[in-house]
C-alpha cells in the first residue's frame, strides 16, 4: 500500500531546551536539515525554533528530542497568500476562460492498445543440453 503525503507552507514554533550556544547551533542545523524546510530562525534567549516550509512537524520534533531533549510543538500555522494576488490570477483566469469558450477544440482521433490481462506473456523456454566435445573430436 503506498501512502502520499501531501504537505503546504507552513509555519511551526517549537519550544526546545537550550543551554548554550553550542546547543543553538545544533538545533538551527537540525531543522534546516529537514526536507522541505524554506527558513529557520531561533531565539536561544527564548528557547524558540521558528521554522518555515513544507515540511513535517512532528518528524522535525523527534530529531530535536533525539539530539537536544525536550521539545514541544508551540503552534503550527499555515501560510495563506495575499488576497491581491489571488484577485489578479482570477481576472487572468477568467480571460483565459473567455478565450476557450471562443475557440471550439477539433475532433480527434486517437488509437490505443490495451492489454486485458494485465501482464506480459513469458519469455520463450531455451533449452540446453550438455554436449560432450571429445566424443564427436574422435570419432
Amino acid at each position: 500500500m503506498n501512502v502520499f503525503w501531501v504537505f503546504w507552507q507552513q509555519k511551526a514554533v517549537i519550544s526546545v531546551t537550550m543551554r548554550d550556544e553550542k546547543a543553538r547551533i545544533k538545533a538551527h542545523m537540525i531543522a534546516v536539515r529537514q526536507s522541505g524546510v524554506v527558513s529557520a530562525s531561533v531565539e536561544q534567549e527564548k528557547g524558540l525554533i521558528e521554522v518555515v516550509g513544507e515540511f513535517d512537524v512532528v518528524v522535525l520534533t523527534i530529531e530535536l528530542r533525539k539530539k537536544l531533549g525536550h521539545a514541544d510543538i508551540l503552534t503550527v500555522a499555515d501560510i495563506v497568500e495575499k488576497k491581491e494576488e489571488k484577485k489578479e490570477e482570477k481576472k487572468e483566469e477568467k480571460k483565459k476562460e473567455k478565450k476557450k469558450e471562443d475557440e471550439q477544440p477539433k475532433p480527434q482521433s486517437m488509437m490505443v492498445t490495451y492489454d486485458p490481462s494485465g501482464f506480459r506473456p513469458p519469455p520463450p523456454y531455451y533449452y540446453a543440453y550438455p554436449v560432450d566435445h571429445y566424443e564427436y573430436a574422435a570419432g
